[in-house]
């Protein structure tokens, strides 16, 4: 395969798991398109954010530097009553940085 586009997480075990396969290389949102109208309007939207995906997060990765790309920014909640160490320790285990 020579292109894969995933709307997915960073770090995303999808894309780790296609990186056992072969060598993958991310590729980025350049600074100038950035700056483009289309990606200012994008990013205008509710939880649209700038990522940046460093070198070598997934095995295999062949980028020699960080890329830019488009993020979204997604939310977990809990039943009310939930035990506060417990939620606690699940958003613990689930920050991945």
């Amino acid at each position: 395969m020579d292109v894969q586009i995933w709307p997915t997480t960073v770090p995303s075990a999808s894309i780790q798991q296609f990186a056992l396969v072969s060598p993958i290389r991310i590729l980025g949102i350049s600074d100038e398109k950035f700056k483009s109208k289309a990606i200012q309007a994008m990013l205008k939207l509710p939880g649209r954010t700038i990522i940046d995906i460093t070198k070598r997060i997934y095995d295999n990765q062949i980028n020699e530097k960080s890329v830019r790309s488009i993020g979204s920014c997604i939310d977990i909640g809990s039943k009310k009553g939930l035990d506060a160490d417990l939620v606690y320790n699940m958003m613990k285990t689930l920050q991945p940085f």
